[in-house]
């Protein structure tokens, strides 16, 4: 706005200064908007009442005191301005930081003219904008951190399934970037194709119900084709009359945890600690994947030594042929699924060694179709004349243990609930001890029990604590229904007491896990709550710090709508009443 010049070392009137008809005087007074005259020295000519509030004086008498050049907090600031003034004859959206009366900082943003040596000005105070950019700012690198430490892909779909946001995560678990599937992609297009309508069916009956979901379970397909479990779980979103809008919600990669609860059965401290010997063989060639120390101490050879080998390399018979004692007994696991004999073996050492082995199949997730075999040492026993039954016994209690043990891993990785995964557990127990028939479980958790069928406490009974965060908080008990002979303690074994171990320590570590994640969720969930209804603007910054998401308020401070909002960096914001006045 021009104003005239200032002639001279006096100050011009503030009376003539601002060139407006007295009709707009209490117009351009009472505007809560800056609008003033300087000289390029630094004079304060004029200075609404905004300008003078701003600046935290009393009166426009006592703000000409001072000269404006007083109040700007970085001199370099003002030598841009003037230059550009100088050379444009104007500015628009220049950021001043001014200094008010008491040394507190304002944030503006100004527009002026330059008139001969007179400045013109309009000014917007942007002080709680800053702020709420900077607290934007540290939520957004809160969500960030939150989102980076928890590894899960935070995702927006529409009423078809559409996604209409994703977070990076999605890279790392699928292989896919953001912009690859974001308006390009439903839900269902990433499901294995075996499995896909059926979920896709799932999912949609869900969302006509606009009912939430917790940790479902479904098989996805990585960009490189691989297959990933997925633990999904999401929210509906509506909008103000209730109408669903889409889903929002995560998804967690839980491959690995449910390939870590299926090798359970190869993996645990039991298998580790046996006394027998335990190897692995993969069915396609032949080739041992896994031995126990036990076994590598039976045969002679380090840890990890036989690893990779053929499983022939141990067996040893009167004809000298390995190979073909191999084929025999492969002839009988295909035909029948199991062997079990006493087989005549060599050591490392080149020295023989009895041993009677019982073979079983089972289905590994890592490589596929593999023979797990349990071996007992029977040269000193061939020696004694030790009693088949007994050793056939004996390592049948070693499969039951195992297979007690697989049934509570499968139940961890494809149950949704502790209670569920309790259940399964009361009852794997009793097929996995001596006497399965007079064997009853029970587990206490906080105040809840879960039993198995037809439970009765007796005097006789071991137990387990469960430890969470360092303290007892539940335990697994089994009872004997009957006496029976005392054995390495009480009636049970001493292989018993290793199994219950076992088992509260793998449920002690499952509810740790998941203590760890529903403290998540609750941190997210209450994260996503104050965004929604939080008093101050919040938003989401891609890593090209543009907009991916923006909530009702800051775009209420801006004055710029959510969709002109997204996409665009917060420099390029210019809330709605500066940017019409800067057109």
């Amino acid at each position: 706005m021009a104003t005239g010049k200032n002639s001279g070392d006096e100050k011009q009137d503030p009376g003539k200064a601002l060139a407006v008809e007295p009709r707009y005087r209490n117009l351009v007074d009472n505007t809560h908007i800056v609008i003033a005259d300087v000289s390029v020295d630094g004079d304060i000519i004029y200075g609404n009442r905004a300008g003078v509030r701003m600046l935290g004086y009393d009166s426009l008498d006592e703000l000409r005191k001072e000269n404006i050049i007083k109040f700007w907090h970085n001199p370099e600031q003002r030598e841009g301005f003037i230059s550009k003034l100088r050379q444009d004859g104007y500015v628009n959206d220049y950021e001043i930081e001014y200094l008010t009366k008491s040394g507190k900082i304002v944030y503006t943003s100004a527009s002026a003219m330059l008139d001969g040596d007179m400045i013109s000005m309009v000014i917007i105070d942007v002080t709680k904008r800053r702020q709420a950019e900077e607290t934007e700012r540290i939520t957004a690198e809160r969500f960030r951190q939150v989102t980076e430490h928890t590894q899960e892909w935070i995702w927006e779909v529409d009423l078809d399934g559409l996604y209409t946001y994703s977070s990076s995560a999605v890279e790392k678990i699928l292989g896919y970037k953001p912009s690859e599937i974001v308006g390009k992609k439903h839900f269902y297009d990433l499901f294995c194709p075996e499995e896909r309508e059926v979920l896709k069916s799932a999912a949609l009956s869900t969302f006509s119900q606009k009912q939430p979901y917790l940790s479902y379970m479904n098989l996805n397909v990585h960009k490189n084709g691989n297959v990933v479990w997925l633990s999904t779980s999401g929210m509906p979103i509506l909008d103000e009359h209730g109408e669903l809008r889409g889903y929002r919600g995560s998804d967690t990669d839980v491959t690995e945890r449910k390939k870590s609860a299926e090798e359970l059965l190869i993996d645990s401290e039991i298998i580790a600690n046996m006394t027998d010997g335990v190897r692995l063989v993969r069915d396609e060639d032949g080739i041992i994947v896994m031995t126990n120390p036990a076994f590598e101490r039976m045969f002679g050879y380090t840890p990890g030594e036989l690893i990779g080998k053929h499983f022939s390399v141990v067996h040893a018979s009167a004809a000298e042929n390995p190979e073909e004692e191999a084929r025999n007994i492969i002839s009988v696991l295909d035909k029948t699924g199991n062997w079990q004999g006493e087989t005549f073996s060599i050591r490392k050492d080149g020295s023989p060694l009895w041993n009677y082995a019982k073979i079983n199949s089972i289905d590994h997730p890592r490589h596929g179709k593999v023979w797990v075999s349990v071996h007992i040492d029977l040269t000193d026993r061939k020696k004694a004349d030790a009693d088949k039954e007994q050793l056939l016994h004996d390592i049948g209690e070693r499969l039951k243990e195992l297979q007690c043990m697989y049934s509570i891993s499968n139940s961890i990785a494809t149950r949704a609930s502790i209670g569920e995964i309790f259940q399964d557990t009361v009852a794997a127990i009793p097929p996995g001890w001596h006497y399965p028939e007079i064997t009853r479980g029970k587990l206490r958790y906080k105040d809840k029990e879960w039993v198995s069928e037809s439970f009765e406490e007796t005097n006789w009974k071991q137990s387990s604590d469960i430890i969470v965060a360092g303290k007892p908080c539940g335990s697994v008990e089994v009872y004997f229904l009957e006496e029976r002979p005392t054995l390495d303690e009480g009636p049970f074994m001493a292989e018993e007491r290793k199994l219950i171990d076992n088992i509260a320590r793998t449920l002690s570590e499952t509810l740790e896990r998941m203590r760890a994640e529903d403290d998540m969720r609750e941190s997210r969930a209450l994260f996503d709550s104050y965004v929604s209804v939080a008093p101050v603007g919040i938003a989401v910054l891609d890593s090209d710090l543009k907009y991916t998401k923006v909530n009702e308020t800051l775009a209420g401070i801006d004055g710029v709508s959510i969709d002109d909002h997204l996409g665009k960096r917060p420099s390029q914001i210019i809330p709605g009443e500066a940017r019409s006045r800067s057109r």
